[in-house]
C-alpha cells in the first residue's frame, strides 16, 4: 500500500512516497516501511543529491497530536547513480526498513537503546529527503487487542465564546452510529492562533447504531473559551459526525451548520465563494487551517466580482496553526458588496505540491446574528484564482 505525496524541489518533477505494509498493527508487531520515488511527468528526469550518490534524509514517527516518538537520521542512501535517466512514470523503491515499534531511534542500522513499546494509538510515518520538504504516510494504528482502522475527521471551526453585536457563539457536536460496531473516538482540539497547541485527547465511545449528542463540547470536553479546530480520531465502527456553532438570545437560538471533513481533504489553493459585506448589514470571516507540522505562508485576495481583485495576504501560519480574520471586507469594499470571493493559495511554490490546508467563510447578519457557513472549494492552481 502506497500512500505518496507529491514533492517537487530544484526544478526536479518527482513525486515522494512512503507507505508501511498494512494500516493494523498489534502490540510489539514489526512495521515494514518502504520510501519510494516515482517519475510524475511524461519525460524523463534526473533525480539530484546533496552529495555523489547520496541523498541525505531523515525518517520519523508521529502521533496523531503530531508528537514525535521515534526518529532516525540517514546519510547516503543509494537512490538513482548521477546521470542515470529515470524512465518516464517510472516508479523505483529508495529505501525499505523495518521499526520494531521501539520509543527511541528508529531503524534496523541503528538499534533502539529502550526496549518499552509506544502505546497503543494512531500513528504516520514522515521521511523528509534533503533539501525536499517532508512527506506522509496513511495514518496505521497500533493496538493491544481488538485493532479497527483509523479514520481522520475534522471541524475546521468551532467556539465558545461571545461575539459581535451581542452574540453569544458555542458548539455542539452529534455523532450518530451507522453500524459496523462500537465506534471509538478520541477527540481533541487546536487553539485557535496558537501554532501547534493541541489538547490531550479525551476518549467517548457511541454505541453501535446509537447516538451521542454534546452541547458546548469545548466547554463541555476541555473547559475551554475561545475558537478552536476539533479533530477525530476514529475506530470501530461507521460513524457520522455533524456540528452546529449556535447563537443563543433572548428569543431562541440561531445556528449555522458547519461540516465535517476527512483530514484528506485539505487543498493547496481553494476558493471561497458567496461571501457579503455590508456596513452595519452583513459581515464576513474567513478562516484558515494549517494542516501540516510545519509552517505556511498563504495569499489571499478578494474577488468582487466586478473584475478587482484586492490582496489581503500574505498571511503566515505555524505549523498546525488555525487562524479566523473577523470581518475581513471591512475598509476594503465599497460599503454595501455581494458575492464576493476570496482566493487563497500556498504563497511559496516549493511548497505548493506537498502543503495543503482547509479553508472556510462565515457569513453573519449583524441585524440578528444568524450566521451561514460556506465551505471552501478546490482550486486547480493559484494561476486561475483571481
Amino acid at each position: 500500500m502506497l500512500a505518496a505525496l507529491p514533492c517537487s524541489a530544484l526544478n526536479e518533477a518527482f513525486m515522494i512516497g512512503v507507505s508501511t505494509d498494512r494500516r493494523v498493527y498489534q502490540l510489539g508487531d514489526e512495521i515494514e516501511v518502504t520510501a519510494t520515488v516515482t517519475n510524475a511527468t511524461s519525460e524523463v528526469q534526473y533525480l539530484t543529491h546533496t552529495g555523489n550518490f547520496c541523498s541525505s534524509y531523515s525518517v520519523w514517527v508521529e502521533d496523531s497530536r503530531g508528537e514525535i516518538v521515534a526518529s532516525d537520521h540517514r546519510v547516503c542512501t543509494f537512490v538513482f547513480s548521477e546521470g542515470n535517466d529515470a524512465e518516464p512514470f517510472r516508479s523505483e523503491p529508495l529505501q525499505a526498513n523495518s521499526w520494531p515499534q521501539n520509543i527511541g531511534d528508529y531503524g534496523a542500522n541503528h538499534p533502539p537503546p529502550y526496549s518499552e513499546y509506544v502505546e497503543p494509538g494512531t500513528y504516520r510515518l514522515v521521511v523528509e529527503f534533503l533539501p525536499k520538504e517532508p512527506v506522509y504516510s496513511a495514518p496505521f494504528v497500533i493496538c493491544d487487542g481488538v485493532c479497527p482502522e483509523p479514520r481522520g475527521l475534522v471541524i475546521p471551526a468551532a467556539g465558545n465564546n461571545p461575539g459581535m453585536n451581542g452574540t453569544s457563539w458555542s458548539t455542539d457536536v452529534a455523532f450518530q452510529g451507522l453500524g459496523g460496531g462500537d465506534s471509538i473516538v478520541n477527540v481533541s482540539m487546536i487553539e485557535h492562533g496558537s501554532a501547534g497547541t493541541h489538547s490531550d485527547p479525551v476518549e467517548i465511545v457511541v454505541p453501535d447504531l446509537g447516538s451521542l449528542h454534546i452541547r458546548n463540547l469545548l466547554g463541555s470536553l476541555f473547559d475551554y473559551q475561545g475558537k478552536a479546530v476539533l479533530l477525530f480520531d476514529v475506530r470501530g465502527g461507521d460513524l457520522h459526525v455533524s456540528s452546529r456553532i449556535v447563537n443563543t438570545a433572548d428569543t431562541g437560538t440561531f445556528a449555522q451548520a458547519v461540516p465535517t471533513v476527512s483530514v484528506g481533504s485539505g487543498r493547496s489553493a481553494i476558493l471561497v465563494p458567496g461571501l457579503r459585506h455590508g456596513d452595519g448589514v452583513w459581515r464576513t470571516n474567513i478562516g484558515i487551517v494549517n494542516l501540516h507540522g510545519w509552517g505556511l505562508d498563504v495569499d489571499v485576495v478578494v474577488n468582487t466580482g466586478t473584475g478587482a481583485a484586492i490582496p489581503l495576504g500574505p498571511i503566515t501560519l505555524g505549523p498546525y496553526e488555525y487562524r479566523q480574520i473577523n470581518d475581513i471586507f471591512r475598509d476594503l469594499v465599497d460599503p454595501q458588496q455581494e458575492l464576493l470571493t476570496a482566493s487563497v493559495w500556498i504563497a511559496d511554490s516549493r511548497a505548493y505540491s506537498h502543503s495543503s490546508f482547509v479553508a472556510y467563510g462565515s457569513v453573519i447578519d449583524n441585524r440578528t446574528g444568524d450566521a451561514v457557513f460556506v465551505q471552501g472549494e478546490p482550486a486547480r492552481s493559484e494561476e486561475n484564482i483571481y
